[in-house]
């Protein structure tokens, strides 16, 4: 699934290739989207492209955006031809080019909505000036999860999901499963910095792939060459030598090392 240095990725890419552009058709190929309102947009402008969590909102003039939530296997693509793509679901034609989501498992959804229904969702984003040490300790402390739990809330911080928990899990040195509210000063602190730098270091490496995730060219992440813990499991820990592990927490899949994660 795109998590939030995926989707920075693909929003990075949209504003370079299609702000300003005009709308000039819609097509829908998937009977699951029949009502998207593609009357209301048709002939409007791309004015804006934002993130917010892993949600894309795209401003086109009207009081409601056009969100896109990719889910699982969602694509959101500029492409010049679109008859080689085989999961077609949304179609918008930019003049000589086409935006396109495409998603074989047919999660992905687009919607038009008012921005505040999406605020009402979600935390601070955690690569702003809203999510600071001071926000995270107090939620820690308020806090009943454990801590894998606690990074996929949504409503606590916005945009992490089952990789990156994983991998910053690993890089604060805390146990997945401990609960938040035993976490000390110096833990916490660890667990700010290990939250900004590895969705710093994802944003900045064009996110992960492992099978679907790309960006609006089409092209692969490169995150994955980065990875310490996520489905390394029976290979030894890069930090201490011990044998990393898989472990089912909140029914995802949780890679950890047992010997310097405490």
């Amino acid at each position: 699934m795109p998590e939030l240095p995926e989707v920075e990725t693909i929003v990075r890419g949209l504003c370079r290739r299609i702000i300003g552009r005009q709308i000039k058709k819609i097509e829908i190929r998937d009977r699951k989207l029949d009502a998207f309102p593609s009357g209301m947009i048709t002939g409007r402008c791309i004015k804006q492209i934002t993130r917010r969590g892993k949600y894309i909102l795209m401003d086109v003039g009207l009081p409601k955006k056009i969100v896109f939530h990719l889910r699982m296997t969602g694509a959101l693509l500029v492409r010049n031809d679109v008859e080689s793509l085989k999961y077609l679901r949304l179609i918008f034609h930019l003049n000589q080019e086409f935006l396109v989501l495409e998603d074989k498992r047919r999660f992905a959804t687009a919607d038009l909505m008012q921005p505040e229904a999406i605020e009402k969702k979600l935390g601070p984003e955690p690569l702003s000036d809203n999510f600071t040490l001071a926000y995270l300790a107090a939620e820690l402390k308020l806090s009943k999860m454990n801590l894998k739990s606690f990074l996929l809330d949504q409503k606590r911080i916005a945009g992490i999901g089952n990789i990156y928990a994983s991998e910053i899990a690993f890089a604060a040195e805390i146990d997945p499963e401990r609960k938040t509210g035993t976490l000390n000063a110096r833990e916490t602190v660890n667990l700010y910095r290990a939250v900004v730098q590895i969705l710093n270091l994802a944003c900045e490496l064009r996110g992960t792939t492992f099978s679907d995730y790309r960006d609006t060219e089409g092209r692969s992440g490169g995150f994955q060459e980065q990875l310490t813990v996520f489905r390394k499991n029976g290979s030894p820990c890069p930090r201490c030598g011990a044998i990393i592990r898989r472990k089912v927490i909140g029914q995802r899949s949780t890679f950890f090392c047992h010997s310097c994660q405490k």
